[in-house]
């Protein structure tokens, strides 16, 4: 089943905030934070779950991992690495291992280098201090030990959660061909060994945790494989590392990196299984690298839904997560990142929010330029008080230009710019008869336009940013507010605005690519005042459309404005 359309979806837009970060958390300047975060349990007793990042990068080579405080995003305390070990690339919250009453933590450093070159390191630190209690594993000559870590169940029956960890370059049957290892959380002792097929396989670029296939009443262990074209995900049981399954994706394109991330979402499809998200980031299935989710049973390996990215090199899947029901449906909805995707700049990055029932699009959270936006994702809960869980983003800058330091969003989950309200369809008709699998009337370039926004609807802020993707080559674009609602044939697509319309001056834009940015900033043609809501569709050139009429439209938004 294909993504559902970009259809009316009912949703708060702005009224809860004006701002789309709850707060950010700054490193340093090439240090990479936000490479890898995971929320925590509370740990400080205020009700709300504390969090950790990774920033391999800190001091050059050292790198370290914070811990904290959701509330605020203060930090609580700090580990830091030695000179060569880029430590934090992976963490991971693993239970209480050392019996303090405390989760702890547990780092991978896959490339770390103090006594052999990128043998990789993985250790687990206290949660209260980030004292080390104990390293797992003894790598070797460019083992990268520690690329992926995940917490288990309680494998060997000791009563201490396990761990197990990837030794993605190890040697084994044959070059390069990556294990995969369980390690008791009370001993750190190995309790069992499994390594991919081929060379150069990556076995366990990934590692999370599936359902019980097998009854034996442990989670069990989930493993990306990406290297065997175009990827897959072994599913092993937890107690001996058996394969159970092997989920596979050979209709995508060749390395599709299919497994590159992997999130257990519940039970989506009522067998009784937990259904797992799984991520394909390099997938040129819809446009070269666009990337591509997909929605799959955790029982058979069968797509039960499906994301591909907007725009060339979206990279859609860098990072996958869930979050509480936001649409009001009753189900969670999931969240997936596109980290390197260009909306008018280079490199933006984008999250969005998709419902778990139809796949339709509930929020959109876009990058500033050039700041990769999405580097990883980790659903935080709710950290305002507002009811809606909230969502951890790591950016690798701020601002395109001059270096900037690399920063962690806490997102929102009750802010939206702007909500998709009409997306010409089957239903609605269009003109031409030319309607779009994923919604909107079809172009003479065979997609149907989109158009999103994001900033703050304070018009005192006034750094509101739209986006216009899918156009028709060689064309311009302009931005048309309404001050109501309507539906009226207009070219090749349907006119969604009513009331008052305002047109603002037209943007060029040429072959590649057809992605228009208007903002930071409203268009000066534009008078708004707090409290009102207003309309915004694109209306573009569509020089071979089948009615002859020469223009299409865009998906339509609604923004309701704070003073």
């Amino acid at each position: 089943m294909k993504l559902a359309p970009l259809s009316a979806v009912a949703f708060a837009i702005g009224a809860t905030a004006a701002a789309q970060d709850v707060y950010t958390v700054d490193g340093i300047q090439v240090s990479i934070l936000g490479r890898s975060l995971v929320a925590l349990p509370d740990l400080d007793g205020d009700g709300i779950a504390e969090w950790a990042s990774g920033e391999p990068r800190y001091a050059l080579t050292r790198g370290r991992v914070r811990v904290h405080s959701g509330a605020t995003g203060a930090m609580r305390f700090e580990i830091v690495g030695d000179v060569d070990e880029m430590f934090g690339v992976d963490v991971v919250g693993v239970g209480d291992l050392n019996g303090d009453g405390v989760p702890d933590l547990a780092v991978g450093s896959e490339y770390d280098s103090r006594t052999l070159p990128t043998a990789g390191r993985a250790s687990i630190h206290s949660g209260v201090d980030g004292a080390l209690i104990r390293e797992l594993g003894s790598p070797g000559l460019e083992d990268r030990h520690g690329a992926a870590i995940v917490a288990m169940d309680d494998v060997d029956g000791d009563g201490v959660p396990d761990v197990a960890v990837t030794t993605l370059r190890e040697d084994g049957a044959t070059f390069n061909v990556g294990a995969v290892r369980a390690y008791s959380g009370a001993t750190g002792a190995e309790l069992y060994r499994v390594e991919g097929d081929t060379a150069n396989d990556l076995f366990g670029v990934t590692l999370a945790l599936g359902d019980d296939l097998d009854g034996d009443g442990l989670r069990d262990l989930l493993v990306g494989d990406t290297a065997d074209t175009p990827g897959e995900v072994h599913v092993l049981s937890a107690a001996t590392g058996s394969t159970l399954l092997r989920i596979q994706a050979n209709d995508l394109s060749e390395s599709s990196r299919f497994g590159s991330t992997i999130e257990n979402v519940g039970d989506q499809d009522g067998d009784g299984i937990d259904d797992l998200l799984v991520g394909a980031p390099s997938d040129s299935t819809s446009a070269h690298l666009a990337g591509l989710v997909r929605l799959v049973s955790g029982a058979t390996g069968g797509t039960l839904l499906e994301w591909q990215g907007l725009t060339l090199e979206d990279a859609l899947g860098s990072s996958l997560g869930s979050v509480a029901d936001v649409d009001g449906d009753g189900r969670r909805d999931f969240v997936v990142s596109a980290r390197r995707a260009d909306l008018g700049d280079a490199r933006t990055g984008y999250v969005s929010v998709f419902s778990s029932v139809d796949g339709a699009r509930l929020r959109m959270w876009i990058g500033r330029p050039g700041s990769e936006y999405g580097t990883d994702v980790a659903v935080l809960g709710d950290a305002n008080g507002d009811g809606v869980d909230d969502v951890l983003i790591g950016a690798l800058a701020s601002t395109s230009g001059a270096p900037t330091p690399h920063r962690v969003h806490l997102a929102s989950g009750a802010f939206s710019t702007a909500r998709t309200f009409c997306h010409a369809t089957a239903a609605l008709g269009c003109p031409c008869g030319t309607p779009s699998d994923e919604g909107g009337c079809r172009n003479s370039d065979g997609e149907s336009a989109k158009l999103f926004a994001h900033g703050s609807t304070s018009l005192a802020t006034d750094d509101v940013t739209f986006h216009a993707v899918d156009l028709d080559p060689l064309g311009f674009l302009m931005l048309v507010m309404g001050t109501g609602s309507g539906q009226t044939p207009v070219g090749n697509g349907v006119l969604c605005l009513g009331g008052t319309l305002t047109r603002t001056t037209p943007v060029f834009y040429g072959i590649t690519p057809p992605t228009v940015r208007i903002g930071p900033g409203l268009p000066e043609q534009l008078q708004i005042s707090a409290g009102t809501t207003t309309y915004f569709q694109g209306w573009y050139r569509d020089t071979q459309d089948p009615c002859g009429g020469g223009s299409n439209l865009t998906s339509a938004l609604a923004i309701r404005w704070a003073p």
